[in-house]
């Protein structure tokens, strides 16, 4: 507990800076927006929208307690699901709903807008298995603390700095379509091989390898993706459609960890802490099935964005 508070006071103590610098550089660097038109919130689709992830969330999260059978987590959840319904026939009769139909009935937009919500949630699933991986002992994980974990991961960020020139660049020549159609595909054959090798108990370098082919390839998917969108966009409406891609990738951000933290608690092992006068003393910890079957989830996840892209047209559609 003391390494942790500690370690939330040293990210506050670097992040409060930067976000000052932030705050400033946009104030005085960024120009107003051109285009701007007067709505209104659409608070009761917010409130309906927020209500049911809220619920589908508490009940996937009480799922490894309750049962994944049970009474009390179908109802949980299908009252989550209820919610969804209402708020579905919301925005479908709304003047100026939270996410417009509309919107989904062209391909170029529609296809990146769901894309939004399948990557976030198997992203996300995707990297809060791998951190806690890396933190759980041995023989599960890499008995790494939190700072080390961290330390770990950090440099694959800067896959992003390659992938983001090199996918932009390449749309122009070969076309949104066949680059989201190829980075999804690897991007799959990555995860699931993560998914095969884990159980062989794969060296960290072997580890950190296959989570830059990861990382790359959902990066040129994610960077394609929203050039599609925005160049399928017109001005007027740029503003409202970067929203709804946000809010897409959202409910998948949120969705993904809370799906993994379930599996982690349904599929558990026994590990041995310690012996008090001769008796074993136990605890459980997330089994390496659970990381399998939580990259599995995810390659199967991304296998839709393949689907969805298989709609995309690669002339530009004017809005």
């Amino acid at each position: 507990y003391i390494a942790q508070y500690y370690s939330w006071q040293l990210a506050y103590e670097t992040a409060l800076p930067l976000l000052i610098v932030i705050i400033f550089v946009t104030r005085y660097s960024l120009p107003q927006s051109v285009m701007r038109e007067e709505q209104k919130i659409d608070s009761l689709g917010i409130l309906l929208l927020s209500s049911s992830f809220l619920t589908i969330g508490i009940s996937l999260t009480e799922a490894p307690t309750l049962g994944w059978l049970s009474f009390q987590f179908l109802s949980l959840l299908s009252l989550g699901l209820i919610l969804f319904y209402f708020f579905l026939r919301h925005i479908s009769r709304a003047e100026n709903p939270l996410i417009n139909v509309s919107d989904f009935k062209n391909p170029n937009i529609a296809v990146p807008l769901l894309s939004s919500f399948v990557t976030g949630f198997g992203l996300f699933l995707t990297f809060q298995s791998l951190v806690f991986m890396l933190e759980l002992p041995k023989p599960v994980g890499y008995n790494m603390t939190i700072f080390e974990a961290g330390l770990t991961m950090s440099p694959i960020a800067l896959i992003l700095l390659i992938a983001g020139p090199f996918f932009g660049s390449l749309v122009n020549k070969v076309g949104y379509k066949k680059i989201i159609l190829s980075t999804s595909s690897f991007s799959v054959i990555a995860i699931l091989t993560l998914s095969y090798l884990i159980g062989l108990k794969v060296s960290l370098i072997e580890l950190m390898l296959l989570l830059v082919l990861v990382l790359f390839f959902i990066s040129g998917m994610n960077i394609t993706r929203i050039t599609l969108l925005l160049a399928s966009t017109s001005k007027r409406r740029m503003a409202t459609i970067t929203g709804t891609n946000t809010s897409m990738r959202l409910m998948g951000n949120t969705l993904g960890p809370i799906i993994a933290g379930s599996i982690e608690s349904t599929f558990r092992q026994p590990l041995l802490l310690t012996i008090y006068n001769g008796i074993p003393l136990f605890t459980f910890i997330p089994s390496i099935l659970a990381f399998q079957y939580s990259f599995l989830i995810s390659g199967i996840i991304i296998v839709g964005v393949i689907m969805l892209a298989t709609k995309i047209r690669e002339e530009r559609v004017s809005v």
